[in-house]
């Protein structure tokens, strides 16, 4: 797979995409906390916010204090249904940069706007006037794109022909639907008919998917990513924003913005917040990410560090784990006990690790130091 581009920039949207997981609501300090995170230690390019509605002046306000941050305002893209008041109410407490959000398949624009294709176009037409009037860079959210290029692709490309502003077209995966071969014939087909348009990928992970889609995508030509920490979103949540930039380095060669340092830290904080704990096996901020089991792994990295990779645990702050239960071999007894400063040296390993593997079948905790201690292995 080869990119079209070095370097692949990325979007965060845990503040407004991560707010639709079920029962995750952030407060206005939560807000800012998270943001400068992600903006001040992660570095991430770009964070989307909130959707802002002329109704909510609560959450008007908290973005207001957001965008009073020195060197914040740039960074801070906001997304708007296509009402005029949410974009005047946006432009009024100081935003620069507005996602609108329309409809990228006819099934959407006609079954749920009630608009002709004509209509939705020259709509959006007539906002993106106004917002770039306002002093507001504008971006557009094709809203279920997934869905609406294979249905009606005339309708997709004159939306994006009739799209008057100069930012990102965003390619939604709204449902989650594609496969990775697919998303990237897709996006394919919109950077060759559009060449001189740049696109971005938000993906979805209703099949588990989201992360193998944004690199497709980027394979075929978009040039920022989108996702969340802790992939927390709606449904079953969005790609996660670590994942995709470590992919993107390891994987496609690609630069990417994100401090590395700072993944474990933010992922911790934002679980705090959200209420939603990170599962173990979550990959790189999980709790069991760089824990080998096996005693053969064990064996392997004492003779030679057989199993390490390029996603070396040193890179997000962390370091290798040997788990001790009924898998483990005397390797994996050696390593767990010199992690914890024990010299080997004068123990008898193999009482030691049958009485680990005993442990472990019988679902019991191992613990180290009450072995140590035990008579028959002093």
């Amino acid at each position: 797979m080869s990119l079209t581009s070095p370097s692949i920039e990325l979007l965060d949207s845990t503040l407004r995409d991560g707010e639709q997981t079920p029962g995750v609501a952030w407060l206005p300090d939560e807000k800012t906390e998270i943001a400068r995170h992600l903006l001040d230690d992660l570095d991430v390019d770009a964070v989307e916010v909130a959707t802002i509605s002329a109704d909510a002046p609560l959450e008007i306000a908290a973005s207001a204090r957001l965008l009073e941050r020195p060197g914040y305002a740039d960074r801070l893209e906001f997304l708007c249904l296509l009402r005029r008041r949410d974009v005047a109410a946006l432009a009024d407490i100081g935003g620069r940069v507005v996602n609108l959000l329309a409809k990228g398949s006819t099934a959407h624009c006609t079954g749920q706007l009630g608009q002709t294709p004509a209509q939705h176009i020259e709509h959006l037409a007539a906002l993106t006037a106004y917002a770039r009037g306002r002093g507001l860079r504008v971006n557009v959210y094709l809203e279920d794109w997934s869905r609406g290029l294979p249905a009606d692709p005339d309708y997709v490309h004159a939306l994006v022909e009739g799209f008057a502003g100069e930012g990102r077209i965003m390619l939604a995966d709204t449902l989650g639907v594609l496969a990775p071969t697919r998303t990237g014939e897709m996006v394919d087909a919109m950077v060759r008919r559009h060449p001189t348009r740049r696109f971005d990928f938000h993906g979805h992970d209703d099949y588990g998917l989201a992360t193998a889609n944004a690199l497709a995508a980027a394979g075929a030509g978009a040039t920022r990513l989108h996702g969340t920490v802790n992939g927390l979103g709606e449904r079953t949540g969005n790609a996660s924003l670590f994942e995709i930039a470590v992919a993107c380095r390891d994987l496609l060669g690609a630069r990417t913005r994100p401090r590395e340092a700072a993944f474990a830290r933010l992922s911790a904080l934002v679980a705090a917040r959200s209420g939603r704990p990170v599962a173990g096996n979550t990959p790189i901020v999980g709790e069991c990410a760089f824990t080998h089991t096996a005693g053969v792994h064990a064996d392997g990295d004492l003779k030679g560090a057989l199993y390490r990779s390029t996603l070396a645990p040193e890179r997000f702050g962390r370091r290798v784990r040997y788990a001790l239960g009924k898998h483990s071999g005397s390797a994996s007894v050696a390593l767990a006990l010199r992690a914890h400063g024990v010299d080997t040296d004068g123990l008898d390993l193999r009482t030691l690790t049958d009485r680990v593997r005993a442990l472990g079948a019988a679902k019991q905790a191992v613990d180290l130091a009450d072995l140590l201690h035990e008579r028959e292995i002093r």
